[in-house]
């Protein structure tokens, strides 16, 4: 039995048994045949069942692994958006998170990597339902409760990694190059945005998009270990709420995920409308969670200008799409939301936040403009985002 990619099961299933007899001072056996969990086409997942074991270790492990045949070349290593740099970065993450998160985890545990043979190894959750699986089911209370918990869980996993930035990036920086976020597209995309669509912009503006970059490039005591992609398939709804696939991890500005309920889900493809009462209900969660670690989110003030910042922050990183939302329309699965009707309802959402918190005035004045242009140029429907299946 081989990979799709000409690695032969057999292979990494020595790797695997190598390593964790290594990191767990006795030897381990597993079971020839995985269960392959069909991942993205830059990797591949495995449950493996284990034969031979320490008394305390797991029954199962979760594979994480490369397509490659063996080893690992610099050339590989290098460029920031390779599948080497992403593996890098789950490892990071969980082993971070392992490290320093209360209990119970936030995310599964790490139990070993080895770089060379690009592999980790973590806990394995069982089999689960996703958040996106309630929301496109039929029971708006379950749907809603997870919800809640999500929200919950991703507010506790910033507390828990704020101040701790230089521990992250210890463990990321052994393992290559580290891709920091980088914020300096902010501006342009937004005057773009008003060239192409002959909008006058609101005076000022200039100073706030400065004043945005440096926000996101310096959040301050919003500061925490972000999981990147934090969609409702990245989420499993076990006995607690656990993320999973931090391929995009990194230090950023807490609230950029702490908006996701209201945006909604900018990074996903599984969006649709939320109810305005659970879209509070998660952000008062994430919120309270999120203050035990942050004093900064206890602030009325302080909270609302960071809402209002992240709101617009993915406001402006749809602009850079502009051209393609002009050009035609598309989903990603049919009955939930399409890229105009995500992209217009963003500019809505962002003007409202940045209304509630007088923050960012200019920006909110350039965005009502630019809404207005788009409903004249997009069709009506472009403005009737459907609610998640759970909630019609």
């Amino acid at each position: 039995m081989s990979t799709d990619q000409g690695r032969p099961l057999s292979i990494l299933k020595t790797r695997v048994e190598e390593l964790l007899t290594e990191v767990w001072g006795q030897e381990v056996q597993l079971a020839p045949n995985a269960a392959d969990l069909k991942a993205s086409g830059r990797t591949q997942v495995y449950r493996f069942s284990l034969l031979k074991k320490p008394v305390d270790a797991p029954q199962h492990v979760i594979v994480k692994a490369m397509h490659m045949t063996e080893g690992i070349s610099e050339a590989s290593n290098t460029t920031p958006e390779n599948t080497f740099q992403l593996l890098f970065n789950d490892w990071a993450g969980l082993q971070f998170l392992s490290e320093i998160a209360p209990h119970p985890t936030l995310a599964p545990s790490f139990y070993a990597g080895n770089k060379a043979h690009g592999l980790i190894v973590m806990e394995d959750l069982g089999t689960v339902n996703g958040l996106h699986h309630l929301l496109l089911a039929d029971n708006p209370e379950a749907a809603e409760e997870a919800a809640v918990q999500y929200a919950a869980t991703m507010g506790k996993m910033h507390a828990a990694t704020i101040g701790k930035q230089e521990a992250f990036y210890h463990i990321r920086q052994e393992l290559g190059p580290v891709d920091i976020p980088d914020y300096a597209w902010i501006s342009s995309a937004l005057w773009e945005t008003i060239h192409m669509l002959n909008v006058a912009p609101a005076a000022g503006i200039e100073d706030e998009l400065k004043l945005l970059t440096s926000i996101m490039e310096n959040p301050g005591p919003f500061s925490a270990y972000t999981h990147g992609d934090p969609c409702p398939d990245n989420i499993l709804l076990g006995t607690s709420v656990k993320l999973f696939d931090f391929e995009f991890g990194a230090y950023r500005h807490a609230l950029i995920e702490g908006v996701y309920a209201r945006m909604p889900f900018p990074t996903c493809w599984c969006v649709s409308r939320l109810p305005a009462h659970i879209i509070h209900q998660m952000e008062a969660s994430y919120r309270m969670e999120l203050a035990k670690g942050c004093p900064a989110a206890h602030d009325d003030k302080l909270f609302a200008q960071a809402v209002a910042a992240a709101c617009t922050y993915w406001t402006i990183d749809d602009c850079r799409f502009l051209h393609l939302h002009l050009k035609q329309d598309w989903q990603w699965s049919p009955g939930l939301a399409t890229a105009r009707q995500r992209f217009l309802l963003r500019f809505d959402v962002a003007r409202e936040a940045i209304e509630a918190s007088e923050y960012l005035q200019a920006l909110g004045k350039t965005f009502e403009r630019i809404a207005g242009r788009l409903r004249e140029l997009l069709p009506p429907e472009a403005d009737q985002m459907p609610y998640y299946p759970a909630f019609r």
